[in-house]
């Protein structure tokens, strides 16, 4: 993750701690939101649509950890 997107915006825990911008923590972040967008998705989603949400999923953290892209 570049030093410009980890230094710009502050994240922080349950009890106030800041909280490490690494590509694990992104991964993490990718995950958990790609695991709630999925679960929300009605019954009958087509599995096409699941999968492009997984395909965005990658392309978006890899250009957000490769400096590519700054989410803010």
């Amino acid at each position: 993750v570049g030093n410009f997107h980890a230094d710009a915006v502050e994240i922080s825990d349950g009890n106030g701690g800041a909280v490490k911008h690494t590509p694990e923590r992104i991964t993490q972040l990718f995950d958990e939101e790609l695991e709630r967008i999925l679960r929300e998705l009605p019954a009958d989603t087509p599995q096409s649509v699941r999968d492009t949400f997984r395909e965005a999923r990658q392309q978006s953290e890899r250009m957000i950890v490769r400096g590519e892209f700054t989410p803010f």
